[in-house]
């Protein structure tokens, strides 16, 4: 029977639809292509995710070495002011609808987590979201000290809940190899495709393998299997 739902954050409850014209991208202020940053922001992430590192400068410092660009403290300062400003925008722009969602789940009596992977600069605005306040147990990776997919975060998340694995659904959209760590102890997963449909489309049909349910629209959910014998029940 179904208790309780954990979902991922970035890129599952927010949206790509973000206002950044007056916020440039962090790899060009840093001289460094795109793909390369946004790959460095996952490879290199350990330090900056668990909290080991929790200064800005010395975050960007760090993902910078990752890709072998030496720059001014000057520059760090200016990438992370832009990292921080870019994540403030997406924090506050969560769209009314998948708060709706969470609030519904939470009005059918069931148990809602928010589980995500982020450093200090990423999450300095959530309490000015509108999702703040409206889950039962948040865990950031960089409170409790370890990200996903390792399985001791999802184990606080279910502990949090009170829940049983089996008992519990994870969506997510599949980064940092998320719903691989969630089917690995035991929580069903869902692949959420409505945001990285537009971002990086290629990676959906490698992260299928790791689904045991797919949808595209946050209020899919409903219609999935568990939902159903949630009502039988």
């Amino acid at each position: 029977m179904l208790n309780a739902v954990i979902f991922d954050l970035f890129n599952t409850l927010t949206t790509h639809e973000v206002k950044r014209d007056d916020v440039p991208w962090t790899a060009d202020v840093l001289g460094v292509p795109r793909a390369v940053w946004s790959r460095a922001l996952t490879e290199a992430s350990g330090p900056r995710l668990t909290g080991a590192l929790k200064d800005p400068i010395e975050i960007m410092r760090h993902l910078a070495r990752s890709v072998d660009v030496s720059v001014t403290d000057e520059l760090l300062a200016t990438a992370a002011r832009c990292h921080r400003q870019l994540f403030n925008r997406v924090l506050r722009s969560v769209p009314a609808a998948n708060v709706d969602i969470v609030l519904r789940l939470r009005a059918e009596g069931l148990r809602v987590a928010v589980l995500s992977n982020c450093d200090v600069l990423e999450i300095e605005a959530w309490n000015a979201s509108p999702l703040h306040g409206v889950f039962d147990v948040e865990v950031f990776s960089c409170q409790f000290g370890h990200a996903k997919p390792h399985p001791n975060i999802y184990g606080e998340c279910l502990r949090r809940l009170n829940a049983a694995p089996e008992n519990c659904l994870f969506v997510g959209d599949g980064g940092h190899g998320e719903l691989g760590g969630a089917r690995a102890v035991g929580i069903h997963t869902v692949l959420f495709s409505g945001v990285i449909q537009y971002t990086w489309p290629e990676r959906i049909p490698g992260l299928l393998a790791e689904a045991d349910f797919h949808i595209s629209s946050l209020d899919q959910l409903f219609s999935l299997p568990p939902f159903a014998y949630q009502s039988d029940a």
